[in-house]
């Protein structure tokens, strides 16, 4: 008689995580061509932005299955993921160049996440220790917040052009990427906060857990 092979003990909620990406993305790609949230008021943009970076971030503090998936995994795999923020930057760079989002906003997110997604990429491509990443991960936190408190100054100062955040394929950056990578940052710190130093470099197999003890 065979035997079913036993599941991954994280299978569960690695599907739970994909499964609601998707569907979060989903939804803001739809919401965003359809013009829904661009007449949403910028305040509520605002809230919105910022209640999704902390259900993200409450996820990996408070799911027990979330916060042991992704601590068996090499933080250094979050550093490289980082590097979606180099073409985002660049894409915050050309909105503002073209009048779609205020100038000061454009430049402080954009070149702050290009920042951040140069440094990414050359950390792992130094095989970087476990103290670098462990600066890196807090350097990535302190761009959102510099990011997001400006977004959150035009907001409350009513500029018109801030409605543009929520439009294609602007729109991801904040209401996907943001959040999804402010909980990997999470995630990143507890795990190497509890990191021996000497760690070796990331592994070459990406979200790959390290072997049960």
């Amino acid at each position: 008689m065979e035997t079913k092979p036993a599941m991954h003990p994280y299978a569960d909620a690695r599907l739970a995580v994909l499964l609601a990406t998707i569907l979060w993305a989903t939804g803001v790609a739809l919401a965003a061509a359809g013009g829904s949230l661009s007449r949403l008021p910028t305040a509520v943009i605002a809230a919105l932005v910022v209640a999704t970076i902390a259900v993200a971030v409450s996820a990996v503090r408070w799911d027990a299955r979330i916060r042991e998936w992704l601590g068996g995994v090499d933080p250094r795999v979050f550093t490289a993921l980082n590097a979606w923020r180099l073409p985002a930057g660049l894409a915050l760079l050309a909105a503002g160049s073209q009048g779609l989002l205020p100038a000061s906003f454009a430049l402080t997110a954009g070149w702050g996440d290009i920042g951040v997604g140069v440094a990414a990429i050359a950390l792992v491509a130094a095989k970087a220790g476990t103290r670098a990443h462990l600066a890196f991960q807090f350097l990535g936190l302190a761009d959102f917040v510099v990011a997001v408190g400006t977004g959150l100054t035009h907001t409350v100062l009513g500029t018109p052009l801030m409605e543009n955040v929520v439009a294609l394929p602007i729109a991801f950056i904040p209401l996907v990427g943001v959040p999804l990578t402010a909980a990997v940052h999470v995630a990143a710190i507890a795990s190497l906060l509890k990191a021996p130093a000497d760690r070796p470099p990331v592994a070459s197999a990406l979200a790959a857990p390290r072997a049960s003890r």
